[in-house]
């Protein structure tokens, strides 16, 4: 089994986890995943079109083989390649998890070796054990296998380059008006509760666990403090620049975020419809907050 160990970040998604996990193993640090996370899910309908930071930063991408992958094929990739699998599948075929046999929701693993038909993988969104994972589990037919391929060399270190990246995303987040109200509006739906549904509906844990706005609003906090890191990192190679002010303002947007959150999550168990008008005015004042920060940090480039 390859002696690759989890990273273990409450701030890391399941996908960041498992990429954290491999970059840490050869060597690199990997905070520059974190490129896109301050703007995630406020321009899923804009032309985003560019690459993707593990390929931009590190040379590295994701070589996907498709879903027809028999125990031989990884038994070579892993103890004679060396190479680690990505397995992406369903939270409903995860034992280990309170999700099992209960929930659908894309999830991701990462294999380490095989035992029997099990693949030995690492789950570093839920914990830092080992897993036994059923390559013959009752979706096994939606499960896809992916690799890490080396393209290019690492920039992750390079001020030069990742300050001229930053620059130009923060002018690409300007420009676009990404966290306006209207922009919001034509990518998600979070403001668009349907109250009656709510009100006739009791939530136990588990739906509250995968509900998707709370989720997203778990994510959004979470992404700042994922950015945060990135320019800490940005600045700890003696980049021109320093972004010591707008660190200590994302931070603060994430604690505002977590209490949008908890106001919505307070109003799935109350049903009181002025928990709902809050949440509503706690959203909207939050999107003026980071339009504001994205005229500052795009004034400071100019």
């Amino acid at each position: 089994m390859l002696g690759l160990n989890p990273c273990i970040n409450s701030t890391l998604s399941c996908y960041e986890g498992i990429v954290a996990s491999y970059l840490k193993w050869i060597g690199y640090t990997y905070v520059m995943i974190f490129e896109n996370s301050w703007g995630l899910h406020f321009y899923e309908n804009i032309d985003f079109n560019k690459p993707d930071p593990l390929e931009k930063y590190y040379g590295i991408r994701i070589k996907g083989f498709g879903k027809y992958l028999n125990l031989g094929d990884i038994h070579r990739l892993i103890y004679i390649d060396r190479v680690p699998l990505i397995v992406f599948t369903n939270i409903y075929d995860c034992p280990w998890t309170k999700a099992y046999r209960k929930c659908c929701s894309d999830h991701i693993l990462l294999a380490l070796g095989i035992e029997d038909d099990n693949l030995l993988c690492i789950d570093p969104y839920f914990s830092n054990n080992i897993h036994h994972f059923d390559s013959n589990n009752v979706m096994a037919e939606q499960v896809v296998y992916a690799t890490f391929e080396k393209l290019s060399e690492n920039q992750s270190e390079n001020p030069r380059f990742l300050c001229d990246e930053l620059k130009n995303q923060i002018c690409f987040y300007h420009n676009t008006n990404i966290f306006s109200y209207i922009e919001l509006k034509n990518n998600l739906n979070i403001l668009d509760i349907d109250t009656e549904t709510v009100s006739k509906k009791e939530f136990n844990a588990l739906e509250l666990t995968f509900d998707k706005n709370l989720f997203l609003l778990d994510r959004i906090t979470k992404n700042r403090l994922n950015y945060i890191e990135m320019l800490k990192h940005i600045n700890s190679l003696n980049c021109t620049y320093d972004f010591h002010e707008f660190t200590g303002i994302l931070k603060k947007l994430s604690m505002r975020w977590s209490a949008c959150r908890i106001k919505l999550l307070k109003y799935y168990i109350s049903k009181n419809n002025d928990d709902h008008e809050e949440f509503r005015s706690m959203f909207i004042l939050l999107l003026e907050s980071e339009q504001q920060l994205c005229k500052n940090f795009y004034e400071y480039f100019l």
